[in-house]
């Protein structure tokens, strides 16, 4: 099964669409409703460590009204006449079948994408017309919706924030799409849009990491800093007598930019504030393994242990991967943190960041840390961090 039609062209879509204006990708694809049902997505959404939300849209008797989950079988019963959307975050961390949206997005950097966002809307269901700073592809499951798309949008536009909803005060439509199952919309940082569901309909909301500048200078800047000393201090640059002693010359502020600029010339430590960034989990905290477990890991892993053969080693589901070529040295970034390779493992780690949670790690990662030890070392690492864990292969389908 494909998500994208089999003409679709990577290339010209990155050249004239990506991050520039909207775009319909028309692919029939009926077996998209197959993928979830609402009830199943409820059930998601009454789960404590699942993100989700509940939109009851205006109309003209009832105002906006915005719920945060948990939710309880109660919570729904109770929703009445009121169209509404359910909407819950990262359903691809425990749906083995969303992972395939995954995959057929291979033409952009999968460590670009955040999750997999699943919306449940009712007959006439909205959540307000808006804009996001990230690109998104919103793809249609089962039931239609009516999409709309109107003008760029910044910092500096007029939203409505009564509701707990940044909703537009102004929204000037340009185009109109309606999704059938399998259709895909994608739409630009930026761009206004508003969304109406067609009958009972899911929408899946696959979306981009796009850190702020204000993020990257600050993220960057404390990488950076952790390598200063205290020594490093400000000096006056060319001193001469002042004729004002309360000023600030011009001397003293082009001598700051020099420091700041020969500061921010630092590829090493962008590259690894950067990577850690965006692999960083989405509101995940990580369990610890202690030593015990770990050396009983390293046991059933490597064949000392008794039950050796029936275990396999997998990836968190939501674990996020990614590495970095910098001369000889490889970094490899998983959940936030950055282990250094040698670049004679990089066939070894692409298999691990390109592999899914959903099939075990490949057996060429564990018989290359039976006799490498620096291999031997990530894995512990990452086992450590609960990047990656041991069990049966039937208890992970």
């Amino acid at each position: 099964m494909s998500l994208l039609p089999a003409n679709f062209d990577r290339q010209g879509f990155l050249e004239h669409y990506w991050q520039q204006r909207p775009c319909l990708i028309s692919n029939a694809n009926t077996h998209l409703a197959d993928w979830l049902s609402a009830d199943e997505l409820a059930g998601l959404a009454c789960e404590p460590d699942m993100e989700s939300r509940l939109i009851l849209t205006e109309t003209n008797t009832q105002p906006w009204q915005v719920k945060n989950g948990p939710f309880s079988e109660t919570d729904f019963l109770s929703l009445g006449e009121q169209p509404f959307n359910l909407l819950v975050q990262a359903v691809d961390h425990c749906i083995p079948t969303l992972r395939k949206i995954w995959a057929e997005f291979d033409f952009l950097p999968h460590w670009r994408i955040d999750d997999v966002m699943v919306n449940a809307s009712s007959d006439g269901a909205s959540v307000g017309a808006h804009f996001d700073y990230y690109d998104v592809f919103l793809i249609q499951g089962s039931g239609q919706k009516r999409w709309f798309t109107g003008e760029h949008c910044d910092s500096q536009t007029a939203l409505d924030t009564a509701s707990g909803l940044k909703l537009l005060k102004q929204f000037e439509v340009s185009h109109e799409w309606l999704l059938n199952p399998g259709d895909i919309l994608y739409v630009p940082a930026g761009i206004a849009h508003h969304g109406v569901a067609v009958g009972d309909s899911i929408t899946y909301s696959l979306g981009f990491r796009a850190p702020s500048h204000a993020d990257m200078i600050m993220g960057a800047a404390e990488q950076i800093a952790e390598q200063l000393s205290d020594e490093k201090r400000y000096r006056d640059f060319a001193p001469a007598l002042p004729v004002h002693p309360a000023e600030i010359p011009e001397n003293a502020i082009a001598s700051l930019q020099t420091v700041l600029s020969a500061l921010a010339n630092n590829p090493q430590a962008i590259r690894q504030w950067f990577g850690q960034n965006m692999t960083t989990p989405r509101d995940e905290i990580l369990d610890e393994t202690d030593d015990d477990e770990l050396n009983r890991i390293e046991a059933e892993l490597y064949g000392t242990s008794p039950d050796a053969q029936l275990l396999k080693l997998w990836r968190r589901p939501g674990a996020r991967f990614a590495y970095a070529i910098e001369g000889d040295s490889l970094f490899l970034f998983a959940d936030g943190n950055t282990l250094q390779l040698n670049s004679v493992h990089l066939s070894l780690v692409q298999s691990l960041c390109d592999s899914d949670w959903t099939e075990p790690v490949a057996d060429d990662w564990i018989e290359a840390s039976r006799h490498d030890l620096k291999i031997k070392q990530i894995t512990r690492s990452l086992c450590q961090t609960g990047t990656l864990y041991l069990d049966e292969p039937e208890c992970n389908q």
